[in-house]
């Protein structure tokens, strides 16, 4: 546990505050180079040498320094570097020729709306007996390059399209098999559609809602799990203590929960375990050599983030027993930021703040 009395004190691997995220974009946004059309994948802390938090002592002084990403949209450019809070200015900036950054949420909704409005996607639907297109639900997926005459060098994503006549149905279970849209992200035009000969989009709607399948078991008592006498761990900061372990933690759009200076308390001494933990990819490799399917390979963290993809918590109280909220704040696509509570339970609350 952490000595009585000890108090949270700020320390390099502190997440950046809205203040930093909102001024390291104000920094970059003053680049000659940049365009108006401007969006941020990441504005997140640019952790410092495994040296300098091993050597860090409470009280003393260190820069604070953020990592950035940017995509002109006009330029269909992309860019990373390092923005000095302390200094207000860019200490390392970088062209990133031939590399994509995640796919935004603006161009996830843009290139879904862009697929419905084709006529050729329309026709293919139709063809199928289709005829309600509010019914169909359309995912956009980050394709990469496959070297293909016609795609390379682009910003692509391709689309599925499922059924899904109301919210309880569960859109996987009736999909519109071969039927794809690709879209060149940059100039928000679909430039190809695949329809092959059709094939039959399966009725059952895969519920399991009460409304489908009847009435769910009423055999089970209520459970509660108390403690009495408080929570076994402490939480000063970004600092938690539980039981002999102590390390600290952040959280960011394409990683989620990271944990840092991971340790164990021996005899007195805090051992080191684990300098840095987190997810640095979840890869999906289908497998289907199908014209509609062989891109098909998701990079969960990298094409979209799993930290962004945080779920939203509609029953957390503030009355809950024994709680432990911690507030997450990461930048957004540059145009919001989402503050995240984590709740007792694991699971998360949303709540999108403009900046």
């Amino acid at each position: 546990m952490m000595p009585p009395g000890e108090r949270s004190y700020p320390h390099p691997l502190d997440p950046l505050s809205a203040d930093e995220i909102r001024l390291a974009r104000s920094v970059v946004q003053r680049l000659p180079e940049l365009s108006d059309e401007i969006r941020f994948p990441a504005i997140r802390l640019c952790e410092p040498a495994k040296r300098i938090v091993r050597e860090f002592a409470a009280g003393q002084a260190f820069e604070r320094r953020a990592w950035v990403v940017a995509h002109d949209f006009t330029a269909h450019q992309l860019y990373d570097g390092v923005v000095s809070l302390d200094r207000r200015e860019v200490v390392e900036w970088n062209v990133r020729p031939g590399l994509q950054g995640p796919l935004l949420l603006e161009e996830y909704d843009a290139a879904i709306e862009l697929i419905k409005l084709d006529q050729r996607w329309q026709g293919a639907i139709r063809r199928r007996g289709i005829d309600d297109l509010d019914a169909v639900r359309v995912d956009a997926w980050m394709i990469g390059n496959f070297g293909i005459p016609g795609q390379e060098g682009r910003r692509l994503c391709a689309s599925l399209a499922y059924v899904r006549e109301q919210v309880p149905d569960l859109p996987y279970a009736r999909p519109i098999e071969g039927v794809v849209a690709y879209v060149d992200l940059d100039t928000r035009e679909v430039i190809e559609v695949l329809d092959p000969d059709p094939v039959p989009v399966p009725r059952d709607p895969g519920r399991y809602d009460p409304g489908a399948v009847g009435p769910l078991r009423g055999d089970l008592r209520p459970i509660e799990i108390t403690q009495p006498d408080g929570v076994s761990f402490e939480v000063r900061g970004n600092e938690i203590a539980w039981q002999r372990w102590r390390f600290r933690w952040s959280f960011n759009a394409r990683e989620g929960l990271v944990l840092h200076t991971i340790g164990l308390e021996d005899d007195g001494e805090l051992r080191s375990i684990a300098h840095r933990i987190s997810l640095s990819e979840m890869v999906v490799p289908y497998g289907d050599p199908s014209p509609a399917h062989y891109w098909q390979g998701a990079f969960d963290i990298g094409d979209f983030g799993i930290g962004s993809d945080a779920p939203i918590l509609l029953d957390y109280r503030e009355d809950a027993v024994n709680p432990r909220v911690i507030r997450l704040l990461w930048s957004a696509s540059g145009k919001e930021n989402k503050w995240v509570v984590m709740a007792p339970d694991f699971r998360t609350f949303v709540e999108v703040l403009g900046l």
